[in-house]
């Protein structure tokens, strides 16, 4: 089985009080296409924003139907239950 992931870069628009970095509409067609995980990043640049706002973008994309996170240890895929 091919598990598809939206690979999503960059938390820190939240940080700049930019729009919501993920489109609604996008995560919901991604799931619609058999879409199942999503990996969050955080562009830090220093210690204290490695994970910035992951709590919060976690809950968004659960709310939107998402069961599940996934981030990479040594290239392979580790899930996390959200």
């Amino acid at each position: 089985k091919t598990i598809m992931f939206f690979r999503f870069k960059n938390t820190a628009d939240v940080r700049r009080a930019l729009q919501l970095a993920l489109d609604r509409n996008i995560l919901l067609r991604f799931l619609e296409l058999g879409g199942e995980l999503i990996t969050l990043g955080s562009d830090s640049h220093n210690p204290e924003r490695v994970g910035d706002k992951f709590q919060y973008y976690g809950q968004y994309v659960k709310s939107l139907g998402f069961r599940r996170l996934a981030y990479f240890e040594r290239r392979k895929p580790r899930l996390v239950t959200i």
